[in-house]
């Protein structure tokens, strides 16, 4: 091999800090004095072997290719600030320059991904074997000779196959991907349900990963749903304890009364929700504001000591309902469900359940964002 090939695949050593010291300390053993003059240039190389390292480093990045966006990016991010355009940052936990936003990016684009095609296949495979098992109903119930026996024993399983694979894929969506979707987001995840609205507005848990407290409660004792019955859109609140205390807000489990104890404390302590955190009794009063009523046995009333996470400050509500989408007249005779503009009757009585999130944290999501991510889990969780 040539010198100056050699040269070449190895110049970035060669020329770094330590080649540099590595010629120094062979140039002064050479000499007469041989190591006693050795640290010198030791000392010397150390440096230049930082020295280097932060040169090379630069060179790498600013050959990327998409420096020029992120240099872009930091201008239009400085100006946005000059001008006070809030809607320049990202409201997380965490700061992100351009090369984390292409990665966040990047992370939420294959989760929708797998969220689709995993759910394709299960929506598949669930009509068709729901299909089949019907069949296997209809059959016998058109047969000369029906079994009665029989005719039950697919009824139960036509129906427990129904409920029992909704619960397991809803189950199985949650783990993988709603909590994939807000990993970064805090130390707590959303705790997530899924309601059916029954008749007379009653309130049916499809889903819920923890069942320790009773919630069978009327839907018009829930401020969200109550807004959600009379719009038909979703309900989003990030300060439940401060919209209690003014009013707008209440919930079957929640008691107003001891609510404006909570607010009164913080006010009489001055403290923000961030440092009532900390507080003990703050949040000895926060939890007090909760019914502490649970089941056991699925039928028992017993209390419970509830969690913090029980005890949430920020909720979002999603309709789980077919109003604005393109359906055949068929589909929409057979649900009821109107083609023009709706009154409030029309639309509740087109929802038939609920998405539901609760965080412990206040301002915990992020509206804009949040919203859209929670119909599109809704409307492929409804199907």
């Amino acid at each position: 091999m040539s010198a100056i090939k050699y040269i070449r695949q190895n110049k970035e050593w060669i020329f770094s800090g330590i080649g540099s010291t590595v010629f120094v300390v062979l140039y002064e053993i050479s000499k007469e004095k041989g190591f006693q003059n050795i640290i010198g240039p030791i000392a010397v190389g150390t440096v230049l072997v930082f020295i280097s390292n932060i040169i090379f480093q630069l060179i790498g990045f600013l050959k990327r290719k998409d420096f020029y966006v992120y240099l872009k990016s930091i201008v239009r991010e400085f100006l946005d600030l000059i001008q006070g355009d809030r809607k320049t940052y990202v409201k997380t936990k965490y700061k992100y320059n351009s090369f984390d936003l292409h990665e966040e990016y990047y992370n939420l684009s294959e989760l929708l991904n797998d969220f689709v095609c995993y759910n394709q296949g299960k929506i598949a495979s669930y009509s068709f074997e729901l299909s089949e098992l019907h069949k296997m109903v209809k059959n016998e119930l058109n047969s000369d000779n029906r079994d009665l026996n029989k005719l039950k024993e697919y009824c139960i399983n036509l129906m427990n196959y129904s409920i029992d694979k909704f619960k397991s894929e809803v189950k199985y969506n949650y783990n993988e991907y709603v909590v994939r979707y807000f990993k970064n987001r805090g130390e707590h995840i959303p705790r997530m349900t899924v309601k059916a609205v029954s008749k007379n507005y009653g309130l049916i848990d499809l889903f819920r990963l923890h069942k320790r407290y009773f919630t069978n409660y009327n839907a018009t004792q829930n401020k969200g749903f109550v807004h959600i019955f009379s719009t038909g859109k979703y309900f989003l609140c990030n300060n439940i304890p401060l919209a209690a205390y003014n009013g707008g807000y209440y919930n079957a489990r929640l008691k107003n009364i001891e609510v404006v104890k909570y607010i009164n404390y913080l006010k009489a302590h001055d403290l923000d929700e961030n440092k009532a955190k900390h507080d003990s009794t703050a949040k000895k009063l926060w939890m007090d504001c909760w019914v502490n009523k649970g089941i056991e046995d699925d039928k028992r009333e017993v209390k419970i000591d509830l969690t913090p996470e029980e005890c949430y400050k920020s909720t979002l509500i999603i309709p789980v309902t077919l109003i604005n989408n393109e359906i055949s007249d068929h589909l929409r005779s057979h649900f009821e469900i109107p083609k023009e503009e709706l009154s409030q009757n029309e639309i509740a009585r087109s929802i038939y359940a609920f998405l539901c999130f609760d965080n412990q944290n206040v301002n915990y999501f992020i509206e804009d964002i949040d919203v859209k991510i929670g119909y599109l889990f809704a409307d492929i969780l409804s199907l």
